[in-house]
């Protein structure tokens, strides 16, 4: 039996509109059990502010019969829960310990969510086994990491188990480090490094191979390297070209001897352009986009991959002097048959998304201060700083990251999030200071002026004190007196900070998407955000920096005249409030109804302009945004460091 079904076996989904489920261990966040429960219409609300909760219970569950609900509580009882809502609802309990009897529950609870449904299978296919804490942890490591620690004998298996799982942004818990650590421990190559911090902590690991990579180079031109990590071996150097490409080390400088290295760590030193534009790459892009195209089972992870590979496809494009015709035909074939496939699924799971497991990585932006105050926790940081770039999309990204590689020391690890739909400024920007769905701020969903509070008062239930958190708008030219006085202030310890250049860039576009590249060039040429990130590291804090949504070039379908009639409007969506008037510009235009049901208050009615089109004059072109293209709804979202200058 499959993990979904196993735990699909406590529910009578038939028989009842309002289920209440004790789940400690966040088994309903698993991704195959949200997407049957939301195939069956039913909506999944945390009950983790009762104030929010109440809210969003009175006003689209109560007393609306047609509705579903499935409220989860992370504790093992419902007690928490008001006495009629207890009342309303059949309830339902969900523990590892139950699904997992013969397994130490202690060391299951550290998992992430993704990973049980592969431990089921393994554990049903392993009948009468019972294991205490060392052989669970055996058990999982085998089983879900691949990782068997007697079987590391060197620091070359060492090194290929790091790489594997920073690389895929694996975390494993603090227990199964530890129990590694002591395996490992009395092992010749295990002497004269801090392995436990290495498995630990992505951060010093990368250091650590920067540091490894910078005597590997010097070695290769002296003839006697020093290095402790044998990047020549197949496993290690198939990752070298992604970690230089992705901003994860930095290629250090040579200054002769460079005829003595071999081709492929070219890609390590300053100066040597292994992301070469021609029609060499872009075929190479095309070929990767078209494998993606046809895989199997479409999970979220699948489209955060797709994201950047298209991005730089379209940076390469557009940099191309003179491509020819049956480039663009290739690229444009393959462009239509992935937004084709990318809105069907988004149609079918985006339901599921707000609902899935934060903490390894966000997975929609409401997700994001939840991701930095769980990791904040963790980690016990002192500072932390969010950068939204408004507006900005994943190919522009590429194009920023390409003058931050330039600043020395600058690193970065590089993840997607799904923005929130229509991705307009003030629901999809709003989400992320607020933490929470569009639903819970209804009352300010089409403006931003109370970002600024939902923004203290999510960090203030994390145990900050008002005066420790801050949120500066309006950046992205000159000096900013205020963010400099914050930035040296000792009780400022959440910094907020909308840099919104990008988004002015948008609004203001005459020359499509190759006049946004020419822009963003021209304003990192000015080093604004270069200086901005540089404050930040200098003054302690841990940076983050995403986007609210991206931009797409559109044209022009007709314009729609409904003045009044329409709550809200933007060049690629349309918001009603009464159905009837949405029905009538459904009717005049290419256009598709957003489901409300997804996160939004249920007496909106969402119109969005099919494929790149959008509700301007006829033929147009326009830069715009509040769609469902990919380029407008996944998101960068960057973690950021500064590494000290290395010897």
């Amino acid at each position: 039996m499959l993990w979904y079904q196993r735990v699909l076996e406590k529910f009578n989904l038939d028989m009842h509109r309002i289920i209440l489920v004790a789940d400690p261990d966040g088994i309903l966040q698993e991704e195959s059990i949200l997407g049957y429960l939301t195939g069956k219409d039913f909506e999944i609300v945390e009950h983790n502010d009762p104030v929010a909760f109440r809210y969003v219970y009175e006003a689209e569950f109560r007393d609306q019969a047609e509705r579903k609900l499935i409220v989860q509580v992370r504790e093992y009882n419902l007690n928490s829960l008001p006495y009629d809502v207890q009342q309303a609802g059949v309830a339902v309990s969900l523990s590892l310990a139950e699904f997992f009897p013969r397994f130490s529950y202690p060391v299951l609870k550290q998992l992430d969510t993704e990973f049980i449904g592969a431990l089921y299978q393994a554990y049903s296919e392993c009948p009468g086994v019972t294991l205490g804490d060392q052989g669970t942890r055996e058990f999982v490591l085998q089983h879900i990491y691949e990782l068997v620690p007697s079987l590391i004998k060197n620091l070359e298996q060492f090194t290929r188990v790091l790489l594997s799982l920073h690389y895929r942004k694996v975390q494993l818990p603090a227990d199964l480090v530890a129990f590694i650590d002591e395996k490992l421990q009395g092992k010749e190559f295990y002497t004269g490094i801090n392995g436990s911090v290495l498995l630990a902590n992505r951060e010093d690991f990368w250091s650590f191979l920067q540091e490894q990579w910078s005597l590997f180079i010097q070695g290769k031109i002296k003839g006697a390297s020093q290095a402790l990590v044998p990047f020549e071996h197949d496993d290690i150097r198939v990752y070298i070209d992604n970690l230089f490409n992705e901003g994860i080390l930095t290629p250090v400088a040579v200054n002769q001897g460079v005829d003595k290295l071999p081709e492929w760590a070219k890609a390590g030193i300053t100066g040597y352009q292994a992301t070469y534009h021609d029609e060499t790459k872009l075929k190479l892009l095309i070929k990767k986009l078209d494998k993606l195209l046809y895989q199997e089972n479409l999970s979220y992870q699948h489209w955060l991959k797709v994201a950047p590979i298209l991005a730089e496809a379209k940076i390469t494009l557009y940099e191309i002097a003179n491509l020819s015709q049956d480039m663009k035909a290739q690229f444009n074939n393959i462009y239509q048959e992935l937004s084709k496939l990318f809105k069907e699924w988004l149609l079918a799971k985006y339901g599921t998304l707000s609902n899935l497991p934060y903490i390894k990585n966000p997975v929609m932006v409401h997700h994001i201060p939840k991701f930095l105050g769980y990791q904040g926790r963790k980690a016990d940081w002192q500072r932390l700083a969010l950068v939204v770039l408004d507006g900005m999309a994943w190919d522009q990204w590429v194009l920023v990251k390409k003058y931050l590689l330039k600043s020395y020391g600058v690193k970065f690890e590089e993840g997607s999030a799904f923005a929130w739909v229509p991705t307009m400024t003030s629901v999809s920007r709003q989400a992320i200071f607020a933490g929470e769905p569009p639903r819970y701020f209804k009352d300010s969903l089409f403006n931003t002026s109370k970002e600024e509070h939902l923004w203290k008062r999510f960090w203030e239930n994390e145990g900050f004190k008002a005066f420790n958190i801050k949120l500066v708008k309006g950046l992205g030219d000159g000096d900013s007196p205020e963010l400099d006085t914050l930035l040296s202030e000792p009780k400022t310890k959440i910094l907020g900070l909308v840099v919104d250049k990008i988004d002015k860039m948008v609004h203001g576009q005459q020359l499509g998407t190759k006049g946004m590249h020419q822009d963003i060039e021209l304003w990192m040429q000015g080093g604004y955000l270069q200086a901005l990130l540089e404050k930040l590291f200098e003054n302690k804090f841990r940076v983050y920096l995403t986007s609210d949504h991206g931009n797409i070039e559109a044209v022009g379908q007709g314009k729609l005249n409904q003045g009044a009639l329409v709550t809200s409007k933007g060049e690629r969506f349309r918001i009603y409030q009464a159905s009837e008037f949405m029905r009538e510009a459904m009717e005049e235009t290419k256009s598709i109804e957003w489901p409300n049901k997804y996160g939004l208050p249920d007496d909106l009615h969402i119109l969005l302009a099919e494929n790149e089109t959008a509700y301007i004059a006829e033929g147009k072109s326009v830069v715009s945004h509040g769609g469902i293209s990919m380029e407008e709804i996944v998101v960068p979202f960057i973690k950021l460091w500064k590494e000290e200058k290395h010897r």
